[in-house]
């Protein structure tokens, strides 16, 4: 299975559980909105209710007062009562219609109130009204009282009305106690499911990362360290990936690859070694029959005796073109070999270096060697940067042409590299030239002028580029000519630590 596989099919798992998280916090929330519901339409139903029962209390209230005190305006809570009840009748009823139960116990309550008002209240209140008008009139009230309180017929109805109402407050105050208790467990579920449900699905997404991270790590180290044995040189290694997937795609190509730098490798070792050998033998049997021609040069210069100035001058031209042609071959090979040996790094004083050179050169009568004089310690392969500056100060010796002429050497730090320039006062090179010079078999002079084989800038150049540096030629007719090029800096470890103890010290 593909790794991208894996993880769609991970992600696609704890969304899903995260999705049933949402939709058992939905259809309990839904349990619960609806247990809400229930809660508050029982509340409103009790208080409703407790509100009939104070209406009807009030209308019995004021009708005793009219009784005791037979003032009109002891009626106004009887009429006030008649209208609530009214209107707290109707409400109960609208919030009851889904309540067939207490729609009957309504109805009771309506009935039984209806007969107070019409048998008892209402007879009364208008008798109470008479009750001075005549004999028959004071007669017909007290029989009304007799029957209404001495025979207790209005608290009769009352009482059933109070009792109804009673049986729809027991009721909806049990109703509510339940969906209270269904509500706290409906909540006490939704956390638990929703804690479990997160909790496994937190589980689940730690584990596929572990896993996942685990495996996809493993194999990437594996990879990293194939890469580095082959950074190295090293072919043998391989890697070994069953699983099937992106990565091992990239194994299966990366064991390809590490097979062809194998296979690539040794037909380089081997090509290196034959054009070694070949440059030798070339070189061998090229550099005899040279030999030969200058040493029957010298032979027939001395077996002549005394001849013509023009002979002379002739074998010795011959000469110089033989020892021009052993030093061109000598110096093609030495640029065929630049960056094709491993050079081992010292640290050396660069002065010292400077000295060596000054005293291997044949200098001019006059000629003047200026030096560094700053200590400046150096780490690299000495005989490269030795032959950079050997060819760059016999050009600058070569090539001039004053009687006092001069050569100036500097060096210095700059940022991550030396900054080393060769300057001299000599004749100076054309802008034209400036590039072409660091051509191979390039010369300015005509090669009888001057007896040169063109490859010595090229050589320069070749070895500061292969060590990432850079260089430049600043000169005009007559005004000297100065090379400038760069050296990486690479200081060893125990050159380091000797320079941080001075700048404590």
């Amino acid at each position: 299975m593909k790794i991208i596989t894996k993880i769609y099919l991970s992600i696609g798992f704890i969304l899903l559980v995260f999705g049933f998280v949402t939709f058992a916090y939905f259809k309990q929330s839904q349990k619960v909105a609806k247990s809400i519901e229930q809660v508050l339409l029982s509340s409103e139903i009790i208080q409703t209710n407790s509100n009939l029962q104070h209406a009807v209390v009030n209308a019995q209230n004021g009708l005793r007062g009219f009784l005791l005190s037979g003032k009109e305006n002891f009626l106004e809570p009887y009429y006030a009562g008649m209208a609530s009840y009214l209107i707290e009748l109707s409400l109960l009823k609208n919030l009851n219609r889904d309540k067939p139960d207490n729609i009957n116990y309504l109805n009771q309550v309506d009935l039984e109130f209806n007969r107070w008002n019409d048998s008892v209240a209402a007879p009364i209140i208008q008798a109470k009204r008479e009750v001075n008008t005549s004999e028959k009139a004071r007669q017909h009230y007290n029989h009304l009282f007799y029957q209404s309180y001495s025979q207790e017929e209005g608290k009769i109805k009352i009482d059933t009305i109070q009792y109804f109402t009673g049986l729809i407050q027991k009721a909806e105050t049990t109703n509510k106690n339940a969906q209270v208790a269904i509500l706290k467990i409906s909540q006490d579920r939704t956390d638990l499911l929703g804690i479990a449900l997160t909790i496994l699905a937190l589980i689940i997404g730690v584990a596929t990362a572990l896993l996942l991270g685990k495996t996809i790590k493993r194999r990437i180290s594996s990879m990293q360290n194939l890469a580095s044995n082959l950074a190295r040189e090293n072919f043998d290694i391989t890697l070994t990936d069953d699983y099937h997937d992106e990565l091992s795609s990239l194994s299966a190509d990366m064991n390809v690859m590490a097979k062809k730098l194998q296979q690539s490798f040794a037909s380089l070792n081997k090509m290196n070694q034959e054009l070694d050998q070949f440059a030798y033998v070339v070189s061998h049997d090229l550099k005899a029959p040279l030999r030969a021609i200058n040493n029957l040069a010298e032979w027939i210069n001395e077996d002549i005796g005394e001849t013509t100035p023009d002979i002379r001058k002739n074998l010795s031209l011959m000469r110089g073109r033989v020892h021009r042609l052993e030093n061109l071959i000598n110096g093609i090979l030495a640029y065929a070999r630049i960056g094709r040996t491993k050079i081992e790094q010292t640290t050396f004083e660069f002065g010292d270096l400077l000295q060596e050179i000054a005293e291997s050169l044949v200098l001019p009568p006059g000629f003047n060697f200026i030096f560094p004089t700053e200590s400046l310690l150096i780490t690299t392969e000495k005989i490269l940067l030795q032959q950079v500056m050997v060819n760059l100060i016999s050009n600058a010796i070569k090539y001039n042409n004053k009687s006092n002429g001069q050569v100036t050497v500097t060096a210095q730090e700059h940022g991550a590299v030396y900054l080393i320039s060769v300057a001299d006062n000599g004749p100076g090179i054309p802008q034209e030239y400036h590039e072409k010079i660091f051509g191979v078999f390039q010369t300015i002079e005509a090669r009888d002028t001057i007896e040169s084989t063109g490859i010595g800038l090229a050589i320069v150049k070749k070895i500061i580029e292969e060590k990432h540096g850079a260089i430049r030629v600043d000169s005009e007719p007559n005004q000297g000519t100065t090379f400038s090029f760069t050296w990486p800096i690479m200081l060893p470890v125990t050159v380091a630590h000797s320079q941080t103890a001075l700048i404590h010290e």
